[in-house]
């Protein structure tokens, strides 16, 4: 019975029920916690539409060869990005009745909705990225990281809870 149990949204950069979603994980992730959470609805958080071309926030080159909309890599942080994201998932959110929760693998979303807690799980920060070279943080320019940080900050700030894999991540 589900009925007691703490309702969420699942979320990640891809569709959390496809295992070739970043690497299984969310698939994964989202598997173990329904043991003990009731999992209402699953969003990818990649919400390109066609009008995202004229924004400039779509990779043309990827999107063609894909066949499917890509993001541009500097633009995954760029606050513009994530605020257009979060307004088109707010209004998702809003049509799911009874939920309590948003929980999110990654930082692409600052919802705000108050009766909505939202959670993140997180690999690393966008200065670990760049630090390593991960995610293609390493290519972001000066400008693109600054703003990468400040948008995840306000993501961060956003959550009522940050759940991280290792120690390495909770030191950034």
């Amino acid at each position: 019975m589900t009925s007691n149990r703490l309702k969420i949204v699942a979320s990640a950069f891809g569709d959390p029920k496809n295992g070739a979603t970043a690497s299984g994980v969310p698939l994964n992730f989202f598997k173990e916690l329904s043991k003990t959470v009731h999992i209402v609805h699953t969003v990818s958080s990649n919400r390109l539409v066609f009008s995202d071309f004229f924004r400039g926030i779509v990779d043309p080159v990827k999107s063609i060869s894909r066949i499917k909309f890509s993001l541009r890599p500097e633009k995954k942080w760029a606050r513009e990005t994530i605020e257009i994201f979060s307004y088109r998932l707010e209004k998702e959110l809003k049509s799911i009745p009874g939920f309590d929760v948003f929980f999110e693998i990654g930082t692409n979303f600052c919802i705000n909705m108050p009766r909505v807690r939202h959670f993140s799980r997180s690999d690393m920060t966008i200065v670990q990225a760049a630090r390593s070279g991960f995610f293609r943080g390493g290519k972001l320019s000066s400008l693109e990281l600054d703003e990468a940080m400040y948008t995840q900050k306000l993501i961060y700030d956003n959550c009522h809870g940050i759940f991280v894999p290792s120690a390495w991540t909770k030191s950034s």
